[in-house]
């Protein structure tokens, strides 16, 4: 159910950028969180691994919904973290200084191979 309402708040909130003409956006998925942690208890991965495939199937329909006026570019940060849980803060779902540092890597990386807030000259977009 909250899954549900996230990707319909999710849907509102494409609908309205599209109306206002943002050709873009990047969504990028939570890694796997260590197990174990205060916030995420002992099984922390459950709900995410359940969102992941409809999320990223919301995402992958946007363009088709909005006449291609918007394209959502999903970005799954779970092979991006496999094998760091040092990149958390211990006991805790929230990434360190690293562990951001390779998020960021990720998503630049997906941005500049999918043409994505580009300048002209960098080569990658048509003009």
């Amino acid at each position: 159910k909250i899954i549900d309402i996230a990707i319909a708040a999710a849907d509102k909130m494409l609908e309205q950028a599209s109306k206002d003409g943002i050709r873009d956006v990047v969504y990028f998925f939570y890694p796997h969180v260590p197990n174990g942690t205060l916030l995420g208890g002992p099984n922390p991965n459950a709900m995410l691994d359940h969102a992941l495939p409809q999320v990223k199937k919301f995402c992958d329909g946007v363009e088709a919904k909005t006449n291609g006026k918007t394209r959502c570019t999903f970005i799954d940060m779970v092979p991006v973290f496999e094998g760091h849980d040092d990149w958390f803060f211990p006991g805790d779902i929230h990434e360190t200084t690293p562990g951001s540092q390779a998020m960021t890597k990720e998503i630049w990386r997906v941005m500049k191979d999918k043409c994505i807030a580009q300048p002209s000259g960098a080569g990658c977009c048509e003009e």
